[in-house]
């Protein structure tokens, strides 16, 4: 359910904002806006409504802590982890080729 996840931020013209607690729900929010605008548009104080378009808040479930979003760790082969040092000796930028060594050591 969007209802403990969104929350209307505001009416601009014909724009309706909303807030969403996560990217996971962002992305299942953004999906069911089609069928969001069209039963918002049956409703007479709804009905000038064009465009639901949302912000993504990283304050746990709206109640005002903040809170880090679980991310997979990424586990990169070690043959990819070779070809990532063996690019990084050819780079001649020295900020790329630091951030190439570093992402090889991942």
């Amino acid at each position: 359910s969007f209802g403990k996840h969104c929350k209307l931020a505001k009416i601009n013209g014909e724009e309706l904002i909303v807030i969403v607690d996560g990217s996971i729900w962002a992305t299942k929010f953004r999906f069911a806006i089609p069928d969001i605008l069209k039963n918002l548009n049956t409703q007479p104080e709804f009905k000038k409504i064009k465009k639901i378009s949302y912000r993504i808040s990283m304050k746990n479930n709206m109640s005002g802590r903040f809170k880090k979003e679980k991310r997979p760790k990424m586990v990169l082969s070690k043959e990819n982890s070779d070809l990532l040092k063996s690019t990084a000796k050819k780079i001649k930028n020295p900020k790329l080729k630091k951030g190439l060594e570093k992402l090889a050591e991942h």
